[in-house]
C-alpha cells in the first residue's frame, strides 16, 4: 500500500515539474523576459531533486540546463549577444549548484534514515549484541545486552573485552575448540581405508592412523617421531630424506615411491603423497598425507620392462 502510495505521489510530482517547465518555456516565448524566466529553472530543479528519483531529476537538470542556454539566442530583451550569454552563464551556474546542493542533502537525509533504522533494530533487539573491534575493544552494546551482563546502558562502550569475557576463558575455549578438532580429524582418518601420517615441522611423525598400524604391525607409539621412518628399505633411505627435506625446504605438495616395511617383514612398493599445513596465522606446520600400498602395481611393470628388454 505505501509504494502504491509513493509511486503515485512521484507520478504527481513528474506531471508538475513537467508543466512547470512547459509553462516557463511557453511565457518566455510569448513574452520573452531575459533572466527572470530562466532563473525559475531553479525552482523547478528544486522540485525535481526533492520528489523525484535522482534519475529523473538530473534529466530534468540538463532539460532545464539546455533551455537556459538556448533561450540566450531568442531573449530580445538584451541587444548584445555576449550579455545575454554571460547572465545566462550565471543562471546555469546557479541550477547546476543548486542540483548538487540538492541532491547531496537527499543524499545525507537518506544515511541518516539508514542509520536510524538501523539503530532502532540494535536497540530493540531482545537478544544481546555487541560490537568489537580488531584490538578487542567493545565499540557499541545494545540494551538487551546490559541488562544480560548487568551493566549500565553505554557503561560498556570503549572498554576492553576481557572486562565481560576475561582472556584466560577465551584462551581455554580456543584450545578446547583445537582438542575437538583434532578429535575429529583423527576418528575421520581412523576410519579411512587409507593409510594417513602427519608430520611436524621437526619432520616427526605426529599421528599415524589405525590403517598404517595395521600395515606395519607397529603400535602407534612406535611409529611416532621417527619410528615409520625406521620402517623404510635401507636403500631408499637417503632418497626418501633427501626428497623430504626438498619439500620442508619449500613448503611444497611431495609424492614420492619406496620399499616399506609390512607386519609380515616383507618390504612392499608403496607411494606416499603429502601436502602443507599451516596455522591459521599462515605459520608453517608440517605436512599431512597419505601412504598408498602399489607392490603389485610396481612388480608388474618391472616383469613387463624385464621382458621387453629380453626381446632385443
Amino acid at each position: 500500500m505505501l509504494l502504491r502510495a509513493e509511486k503515485t505521489r512521484r507520478r504527481a510530482a513528474g506531471v508538475i515539474v513537467m508543466l512547470a517547465m512547459a509553462a516557463i518555456v511557453a511565457v518566455d516565448l510569448a513574452q520573452p523576459a531575459g533572466v527572470v524566466f530562466a532563473t525559475a529553472f531553479v525552482a523547478v530543479v528544486v522540485l525535481a531533486f526533492t520528489y523525484l528519483k535522482p534519475r529523473q531529476a538530473l534529466a530534468v537538470t540538463l532539460i532545464c540546463s539546455l533551455a537556459t542556454a538556448g533561450d540566450a539566442y531568442f531573449d530580445r530583451s538584451h541587444e548584445n549577444l555576449k550579455e545575454a550569454l554571460i547572465e545566462r552563464a550565471l543562471v546555469l551556474g546557479a541550477i547546476l549548484l543548486t542540483a548538487f546542493l540538492v541532491y547531496r542533502r537527499r543524499l545525507v537525509s537518506s544515511l541518516e534514515e539508514s542509520e536510524a533504522r538501523h539503530q532502532a533494530l540494535f536497540d530493540g533487539a531482545a537478544d544481546g549484541i555487541l560490537t568489537v573491534d580488531l584490538e578487542g575493544t567493545i565499540c557499541s552494546v545494545n540494551p538487551a545486552a546490559s541488562r544480560m551482563l548487568g551493566y549500565a546502558p553505554g557503561e560498556l562502550s570503549g572498554q576492553p573485552l576481557d572486562r565481560i569475557i576475561p582472556l584466560n576463558y577465551r584462551e581455554k575455549r580456543s584450545e578446547e575448540a583445537a582438542r575437538e578438532s583434532e578429535s575429529r580429524f583423527r576418528m575421520i582418518a581412523d576410519s579411512t581405508p587409507f593409510m594417513i601420517f602427519a608430520l611436524g615441522s621437526d619432520r616427526q611423525n605426529t599421528f599415524v592412523n589405525s590403517r598404517l598400524i595395521e600395515f606395519t604391525g607397529r603400535n602407534r607409539d612406535e611409529l611416532l617421531g621417527d619410528g615409520l621412518q625406521s620402517l623404510v628399505y635401507s636403500e631408499d633411505v637417503d632418497r626418501v630424506v633427501r626428497e623430504y627435506g626438498v619439500a620442508f625446504e619449500s613448503w611444497q605438495p611431495f609424492e614420492l615411491e619406496y620399499r616399506l616395511r609390512r607386519a609380515d617383514g616383507e618390504y612392499r612398493w608403496v607411494v606416499a603423497a603429502g601436502r602443507p599445513r599451516f596455522a591459521p596465522d599462515e605459520d608453517f606446520t608440517g605436512f599431512i598425507g597419505s601412504v598408498m600400498d602399489i607392490h603389485d602395481r610396481k612388480m608388474a611393470e618391472m616383469a613387463l620392462r624385464e621382458s621387453e628388454c629380453g626381446n632385443f
